[in-house]
C-alpha cells in the first residue's frame, strides 16, 4: 500500500500552460481524502512558485512540499522549515566566475525569488508573473554581495553544447553536486519559451534525498512512496526502492529507469498513475 506520492511539477503535474487540470487535481484528492495517500511537491522550483500551485491542489491536502531539488523541506500548514541545505557563499562565487567565464547567464535561487544577471524579455517575464515567481535582475553578480542570501541553487541557462563544455570543470568544485543538463518548456497563450540549464546544489541535495527525509519524519518506508517525474533531476527520486512512474513526455533515460510509463503532462498522466496503483483502475 503506498502513503506517499511524490510529484514533480514542470513537465510532470503542470501541463505545456503551466496549469493542473482538473483531473489531475480530482484524483489528487481522491487519493488523500479516500487512501491518505501524502502528495508531496516536489520541484526545483522555490518555495514562492509551490504555494499557488500547493493551494489549487488543496490547502489540506498538500500538507509538504520538497522544494529547489530537495534543498528545502517545507510544512505548509504551519510554515515549519523541516530541512534546509544551502550552497555555500564561497562555492556559489567559484560558480558564477566559471559560468560568466563562458558568457553563461547565471541565476541564484533563495527560497522566496530568483535573482537573475540578464534582463528577461516581456513575454518571460509574463510567465514569471503567471506562475508567481519573483525576479530580481542584478547585471554583475560578481560583485553582488550574497552573505544575506541563503542561495539554495546556482543555474547556468544556454545552448545545450555550451553547458556540456563546462560541466567537468563544474563538478571538480567541492560542496556541490551537478544535476545533469535539462531542457524547460513553458507555454503562456502563442509564446513558448524553451532553454537549456544546468543546475548546482549543496552535496548531499538531491529530490531523492529529500523524499527519504521526509518520508521518514513521516514515519513512512520508501517502499511506500511512489515517485512520478520527467526530467533529470528526477533519476535521484527513482531510488531506494521506491516506485518509479516516468511521463511519456519525459527524457529517455528517465523512461529506461521507471516501472511505469504513463501518458503525458498534457493528457492528465499523474491521474492516471493515481488510479492504477492506488485505486487499481485499469485504463
Amino acid at each position: 500500500m503506498y502513503k506517499m506520492i511524490a510529484i514533480d511539477l514542470d513537465g510532470t503535474l503542470l501541463n505545456d500552460e503551466k496549469e493542473i487540470s482538473k483531473e489531475d487535481i480530482e484524483w489528487v484528492n481522491k487519493a488523500y481524502n479516500e487512501k491518505g495517500v501524502i502528495p508531496v511537491i516536489t520541484t526545483g522550483r522555490n518555495v514562492s512558485s509551490i504555494e499557488h500551485f500547493a493551494h489549487e491542489l488543496g490547502r489540506d491536502v498538500v500538507k509538504y512540499v520538497i522544494s529547489q531539488n530537495g534543498a528545502i523541506i517545507k510544512n505548509m500548514v504551519n510554515d515549519e522549515y523541516i530541512s534546509q541545505n544551502m550552497i555555500p557563499d564561497e562555492i556559489v562565487k567559484k560558480v558564477i566566475e566559471i559560468f560568466k567565464r563562458y558568457n553563461i547567464s547565471v541565476t541564484l535561487e533563495t527560497a522566496m525569488y530568483v535573482i537573475s544577471d540578464t534582463k528577461k524579455s516581456e513575454e518571460v517575464m509574463e510567465l514569471y508573473d503567471k506562475l508567481g515567481d519573483e525576479i530580481r535582475v542584478i547585471e554583475d553578480l560578481r560583485s553582488y554581495d550574497i552573505s544575506n542570501e541563503q542561495i539554495s541553487i546556482v543555474t547556468g541557462e544556454g545552448e545545450k553544447g555550451e553547458l556540456e563544455n563546462i560541466i567537468g570543470e563544474l563538478e571538480k568544485l567541492p560542496e556541490i553536486l551537478v544535476v545533469p543538463i535539462s531542457r524547460y518548456l513553458a507555454k503562456n497563450g502563442d509564446f513558448v519559451y524553451e532553454r537549456y540549464y544546468i543546475e548546482m546544489t549543496a552535496k548531499g541535495v538531491s529530490k531523492g534525498a529529500g523524499i527519504t527525509k521526509l518520508a521518514n519524519y513521516l514515519g513512512i518506508k520508501n517502499e511506500e512512496v511512489m515517485a512520478i517525474g520527467d526530467g533529470e533531476n528526477d533519476i535521484a527520486m527513482f531510488e531506494e526502492g521506491r516506485l518509479k512512474i516516468a511521463m511519456e513526455n519525459s527524457s529517455q533515460i528517465l523512461k529506461e529507469k521507471a516501472d511505469y510509463i504513463t501518458v503525458t503532462n498534457n493528457e492528465a498522466g499523474v491521474a492516471k498513475a493515481i488510479k492504477k496503483y492506488i485505486f487499481d483502475i485499469q485504463e
